[in-house]
């Protein structure tokens, strides 16, 4: 379910919503400036676009309760819980003023908006990554194992994941930052070796905070 939220000073549109990774990510939001505070009720490991399920250790993770879903933006697979990750996404028309044709730099704004957002929990030393995609064998299976511009880093080490979906209406960005970084329950779900051990050594920013809050804060920055 999801609730509308009472605009910010400059029209953007409040969501909250509650449900499962899966049907959010099947959701057609409204292209409309928007910011919506997702609150996963299930656990999901969510792939990339391209990203070959093959990857993927299906039987294990149905044991685990783990749901595995298929979104429509680019990057590797990103884990959801309620207990660890903190999932926004941010909507802007292809009109907008935050527009930028040139896709290695469209979500540039949005990662300077989170690094203002991220101080004010207690987070040092932050940078808006902005050079080209960083890619490895590993980051094609994981999105924190890479880096693309807009992606928020403290200390070279990856706070903030951004995803993108585009298309001649607007920008989707999906946000997702971790309270708590918890690989090892998820790691053993890939079924290559190198991409579990990777995933395990994975070095990246815990932001102590609750979602209600970080959602509040940004929508904040953004108004």
């Amino acid at each position: 379910m999801s609730s509308n939220l009472p605009l910010t000073p400059l029209d953007w549109t409040l969501n909250d919503y509650v449900g499962t990774a899966r049907q959010f990510h099947a959701m057609d939001l409204d292209w409309q400036r928007g910011v919506w505070l997702c609150r996963p009720t299930d656990t999901a490991l969510v792939l990339g676009s391209a990203q070959d399920e093959a990857d993927i250790d299906q039987e294990r993770a149905h044991l685990d309760g783990i749901d595995i879903v298929r979104r429509r933006s680019g990057g590797g697979a990103v884990y959801l819980s309620s207990a660890s990750a903190v999932w926004i996404d941010v909507v802007i028309t292809r009109g907008d003023a935050h527009w930028v044709d040139d896709v290695s730099q469209s979500a540039l704004w949005l990662g300077h908006a989170w690094c203002a957002v991220l101080e004010q929990f207690g987070i040092a030393d932050l940078e808006v990554y902005d050079a080209s995609m960083l890619k490895s064998v590993v980051s094609r299976s994981v999105c924190f194992a890479g880096m693309a511009s807009g992606e928020v880093l403290s200390g070279g080490r990856k706070v903030v994941g951004i995803s993108q979906r585009r298309n001649r209406d607007g920008a989707r960005f999906q946000c997702v930052l971790y309270r708590q970084w918890r690989p090892e329950e998820y790691a053993h779900l890939f079924v290559s070796e190198a991409v579990r051990d990777a995933v395990l050594s994975l070095d990246v920013i815990e932001v102590p905070c609750e979602p209600g809050d970080v959602f509040v804060a940004l929508a904040a920055q953004l108004g």
